[in-house]
């Protein structure tokens, strides 16, 4: 028994490292795309009056410093989390079989020099694909949950805002059947989301 386990999670893990690679190397490819649309929409035009020239200057200004006080703010905060209990209560949570007996396992992995957080796990075959794309969503928002749970000064999630810890870091997440766990192609949800996008995880079509 316990050696059937173990390739398991020889397995489950090798996989799991290709699967980052793929995921971030798309998230890259959707920050690129992000930025390159940003570079190409078209200024405002000064051409209008000095006074509106002048007001939308001082409005500019005052968000800049409005950004920059939360930054710290959040920069500050997030030194005080521990991602390894963030990771412990959010797994506990939802591979609790009262309520999600169809998980199979789940991996969190904070990746904080490169700003993303990834997320994967493997439910039973039998679970719908709609299931498994809510699933990924719940994942997501009961860590940013527990987050705040940790620091009441990081925004929690919100309806249509995953959490504040996601205006800075990139998402990944992958939801897998258990027998296909090694196939990305064939997984129910393979995603990049990125910082600051708020949108829900999408399923595979």
């Amino acid at each position: 028994m316990g050696k059937s386990k173990n390739k398991f999670y020889k397995r489950w893990w090798f996989w799991l490292i290709i699967v980052l690679v793929g995921l971030a190397a798309y998230g890259n490819s959707l920050e690129d795309k992000a930025e390159q649309k940003e570079s190409n929409t078209p200024s405002i035009s000064t051409t209008n009056n000095q006074e509106t020239s002048e007001t939308q200057e001082e409005d500019g200004g005052r968000k800049e410093d409005d950004k920059e006080k939360e930054d710290k703010s959040f920069y500050k905060a997030i030194k005080d989390i521990d991602w390894d209990k963030v990771i412990e209560e959010t797994k506990k949570e939802l591979t609790n079989p009262e309520y999600f007996g169809f998980v199979k396992d789940i991996h969190i992995e904070v990746k904080e020099e490169e700003s993303k957080i990834l997320f994967t796990a493997v439910v039973g075959d039998a679970t719908a694909k709609d299931v498994a794309v809510d699933f990924a969503d719940t994942l997501i928002r009961r860590f940013s949950g527990n987050v705040q749970i940790q620091n009441s000064n990081i925004k929690g999630p919100g309806h249509e805002y995953l959490g504040q810890v996601f205006d800075y870091y990139d998402i990944l997440v992958g939801v897998a059947p258990f027998s296909k766990s090694d196939n990305s192609k064939e997984w129910y949800v393979f995603d990049a989301i990125p910082k600051g996008a708020h949108r829900n995880p999408r399923g595979k079509k």
